[in-house]
């Protein structure tokens, strides 16, 4: 059951949202994919697998939704709506106001979250339903089901890790989250070691190819370099697990610290 002040903010936040800048902003993450995956499912129309040019395979698709909807979309909306959480107040001096409440710094990180979630995952829901009509990929309806299933996941994940790095860092914010996500989720992802396990993209990336059941696509040694062994729940435990921790530190964090008001410094 969620507080009632908690849905409070979630209705404020989408009200606000309301804005001719805001929802261009979110009609651009819709299109965004939508226009890459016309323009490479013209090009495959026109490949000819007689002249060396084969059509691209659901395995490639698959991995094209996959890297512009549960990650492009997810990791551009949530790093606008959930990374500046406290700063975004402070900016709008109503920070003061909403500290001395009671429970009200976790109201409002709770109330955020949960509204840059919905927006961000309605964006990739609605990106997908149209990504997927336009290329009809092979079991299409699976496609889309996965897709829906990732974005939720990954929505829910990477917005709890950019509202902890948003009442962290909360000056600076938006420059710790894009670099976090340069370095630990494109990169440290993708390299075979102990370390891209606890990212979230490599969670995603490994339930994508079991879902989609394209792991048989790989070779043996590529499938275990590129994605584990790991088990579906594994990965569905080990996203949950790190969902509700980010969040619960986020809410140790934002209660426990002092921000300093404008005012102030």
């Amino acid at each position: 059951m969620i507080p009632r002040r908690v849905l409070s903010v979630f209705a404020f936040e989408c009200w606000r949202t309301f804005t001719w800048t805001r929802i261009g902003g979110w009609l651009l993450l819709v299109a965004f994919p939508i226009f890459i995956v016309t323009i490479m499912k013209y090009y495959d129309a026109q490949a000819d697998p007689m002249a060396g040019l084969p059509h691209l395979t659901n395995l490639a698709w698959g991995m094209v939704f996959f890297a512009l909807i549960p990650e492009v979309i997810s990791l551009f909306g949530l790093l606008l709506w959930a990374t500046p959480v406290v700063h975004a107040e402070m900016e709008g001096r109503t920070w003061i106001y909403l500290a001395v409440r009671p429970k009200g710094r976790v109201s409002v990180l709770l109330g955020k979250y949960l509204a840059a979630v919905v927006w961000t995952s309605l964006a990739g829901w609605c990106s997908a339903t149209i990504c997927v009509w336009i290329v009809q990929p092979a079991a299409p309806m699976r496609m889309w089901g996965v897709m829906v299933l990732l974005v939720a996941l990954s929505c829910a994940a990477y917005g709890a890790l950019y509202a902890m790095i948003g009442t962290l860092f909360h000056q600076r914010a938006m420059v710790i989250a894009v670099g976090y996500t340069l370095v630990f989720e494109f990169i440290v992802s993708m390299i075979p070691a102990l370390f891209n396990k606890f990212t979230i993209s490599y969670r995603l990336r490994n339930l994508l190819f079991y879902w989609l059941d394209l792991r048989g696509e790989l070779s043996v040694e590529g499938a275990t370099v590129l994605l584990g062994n790991e088990s579906v729940w594994v990965h569905l435990a080990v996203l949950v697990g790190m969902t509700a921790t980010l969040l619960v530190v986020a809410m140790q964090i934002i209660q426990r610290k002092e921000y300093a008001t404008t005012r102030e410094v």
